[in-house]
C-alpha cells in the first residue's frame, strides 16, 4: 500500500519522478520441473510489450511528443476568414514513433507515442468593436478547452485540454463569388493537452518462457499520463474555390512537459501444460519512470474545408519533422 502511494504522489508531482523498478516473482516447486527460473520468468515478464520496460525513456519521450502533437491547429481556424466570431467542435490524435496513422496499436495501451484530444473552440475577430474596419480587424482571439473521461475494458481514459492564440491577418483576405485567397497569416499561442490511462480491472500478460505461454492477469495500479506545454508560432494562408477551402502553413512549436509511467501490479502466474492451466506462482512488478518531450521541432500542416454557408466540415493533418504525426476533424459555425 505505500508503494502505490508513494507512486501516485510522484505521478501527480507530490515528489520527483525517479526510475524506480524491479519485477519479482515467486515460483512453485512444481514450475522448476518445467525448467523455469525465477530469473528467466522475471525477464520474460519485464520484457512483456505491453508494460515497456525495456526502453522508457524513448517510449516516454514519445507519449509526451503525441500529446503537445495532439492538438496542434485545434484551438485555431485557418480556413474560414471569418469576420465577426466562430466556435466549433473537433476531435483528433497525435502519434510519435511508429509512421503515418492515427491509432495506438491495436491495445488499450499504445504501442508507441499516442495522445487522443477533443475540444471546443470559439474565436473571435477584433473587427466587430470598430465596424469591421481598420487595424483591429486583422487581429483575431482564439480559445479553446475540453476535459472528460471515456471508459475502457481494461483502462479508463481522461482527456483535458486548453489554451488560447492570437492571429494577425499580415495581409488581409481577397474575396470574390468563385474565388478568395486567404492572405497570409501569424499565429502564436499557449496549448496545454494532458492525456491519462488508469487501469480499472485485472490485465493478462503474455510472456514466452522455458518453451512455455506464461499468463500473468496483472491487478493493482497502472497510470500512464503525458502532460504537455507547447507555444506553437506559425504562417498560414488559404485557397477557396467556390465551396471548398485549402489551407497549408508551417511552425515551430517549443514544448515542455512530461510523461510518466507508475505500477505497482501483481498477480498469479499460469500457463497451459498438457491442456490444462496450471499454477506457477506470482509475479510483482514495481515502475516508476517519466520521460520528457523533445524541447522543439518544425511542423508542417494543411487541410481543406467544406464550405455550406455559415457551416464548415474541415480536418487537418499535421507532419512534425521530428517524425510525429497527427490529425483531427471537426465542425465550425462561422460568421
Amino acid at each position: 500500500m505505500t508503494g502505490t502511494i508513494s507512486l501516485l504522489l510522484a505521478l501527480w508531482g507530490g515528489t520527483p519522478a525517479r526510475a524506480a523498478e524491479g519485477v519479482s516473482v515467486t515460483l512453485v516447486e512444481e514450475a522448476h520441473q518445467y525448467g523455469l527460473s525465477d530469473e528467466d520468468v522475471s525477464a520474460a515478464i519485464g520484457g512483456a510489450d505491453v508494460l515497456h520496460l525495456g526502453d522508457p525513456d524513448a517510449y516516454l519521450r514519445s507519449m509526451a511528443d503525441a500529446s503537445a502533437l495532439a492538438t496542434k491547429g485545434m484551438g485555431v481556424d485557418y480556413a474560414s476568414n471569418f469576420e465577426k466570431f466562430t466556435f466549433g467542435w473537433s476531435v483528433g490524435s497525435g502519434v510519435s514513433g511508429d509512421g503515418v496513422h492515427l491509432g495506438r496499436g491495436g491495445g488499450e495501451i499504445p504501442k508507441y507515442g499516442f495522445s487522443l484530444q477533443m475540444c471546443g473552440t470559439a474565436g473571435l475577430n477584433l473587427g466587430v468593436l470598430s465596424g469591421g474596419k481598420g487595424f483591429l480587424s486583422h487581429i483575431v482571439l482564439f480559445g479553446h478547452g475540453l476535459a472528460m473521461n471515456t471508459g475502457g475494458q481494461t483502462f479508463d481514459a481522461a482527456l483535458t485540454n486548453y489554451g488560447a492564440h492570437l492571429q494577425v491577418r499580415l495581409v488581409k483576405p481577397k474575396e470574390d463569388a468563385e474565388f478568395a485567397w486567404g492572405g497570409l497569416a501569424i499565429t502564436a499561442g499557449y496549448e496545454h493537452a494532458a492525456y491519462r490511462l488508469d487501469l480499472v480491472q485485472a490485465m493478462p500478460v503474455s510472456a514466452p518462457a522455458g518453451g512455455l505461454e506464461l499468463t500473468w492477469d496483472a491487478t493493482g495500479t497502472y497510470v500512464l499520463q503525458a502532460d504537455s506545454d507547447s507555444i506553437p508560432v506559425e504562417l498560414s494562408t488559404n485557397l477557396r474555390v467556390v465551396f471548398l477551402t485549402v489551407f497549408v502553413g508551417a511552425g515551430m512549436d517549443f514544448n515542455t512537459g512530461t510523461a510518466r509511467a507508475a505500477m505497482e501490479l501483481t498477480g498469479p502466474l499460469t500457463a497451459e501444460v498438457d491442456g490444462t492451466s496450471t499454477n506457477l506462482g506470482s509475479a510483482t512488478v514495481s515502475f516508476l519512470h517519466d520521460g520528457v518531450p523533445g524541447p522543439s521541432f518544425p511542423r508542417a500542416f494543411g487541410g481543406a474545408q467544406i464550405n455550406l454557408f455559415v457551416v464548415k466540415l474541415y480536418g487537418q493533418v499535421n507532419l512534425g519533422l521530428d517524425e510525429g504525426f497527427g490529425a483531427h476533424a471537426g465542425m465550425r459555425i462561422a460568421l
